[in-house]
């Protein structure tokens, strides 16, 4: 599969995530999400609930390519007062690694206009970066089956992110914390 047909295609799943509406997903917050390309052919292409509780929810979106290539993208939501997290005091610490990028207002504007995003958190001066934006720099950059990125810390708009390659996992931190860890196949 080419690269920018599976950046088509994980777009499609950005915008198939962002078809799930209401108050319970205001200021939600991505925990953890694993992109993957699958090629089971029982697997029909569509939104998916696999868990849904008070606090957190668990929700597959899966995609089917041109290729009969299916991607899917697993993500676990905070869904209660994430918000909090926004305002906790961060703890500084070193950060490790190489400058890898920083994101601008206008590319997070973009984004969720492109995929129909209407988090709140992802507006206002200084918002909060998509996760998925996040994901697909990552998947456009590094090649695999499979990636998986937990989320620490939110990152906001404009904050420099250092990435440090460790054998078996890519770390991603600001200077003031370790904000995603990432894990390929």
């Amino acid at each position: 599969m080419e690269k920018s047909e599976m950046m088509q295609q994980f777009m499609q799943l950005a915008k198939m995530l962002a078809s799930l509406q209401g108050q319970q997903y205001q200021g939600a917050l991505i925990a953890r999400a694993t992109w993957r390309q699958r090629y089971e052919d029982f697997l029909e292409p569509g939104v998916y609930i696999r868990h849904k509780g008070a606090r957190h929810q668990r929700v597959e979106c899966l995609c089917l390519g041109a290729d009969a290539v299916m991607q899917s993208l697993d993500v676990m939501l905070f869904l209660a007062q994430p918000q909090k997290l926004l305002k906790e005091k961060r703890h500084p610490v070193v950060p490790t690694g190489l400058p890898w990028r920083s994101f601008s207002v206008g590319e997070i504007t973009a984004f969720v206009q492109a995929s129909g995003d209407t988090n709140i958190i992802h507006t206002g001066e200084q918002p909060v970066v998509p996760g998925l934006l996040i994901l697909s720099c990552l998947l456009a950059e590094h090649s695999g089956q499979a990636m998986e990125i937990r989320f620490y810390q939110p990152l906001l708009a404009g904050e420099q992110v250092f990435l440090q390659k460790l054998p078996d996992r890519f770390c991603g931190y600001t200077k003031e914390q370790e904000v995603f860890v990432v894990r390929m196949e």
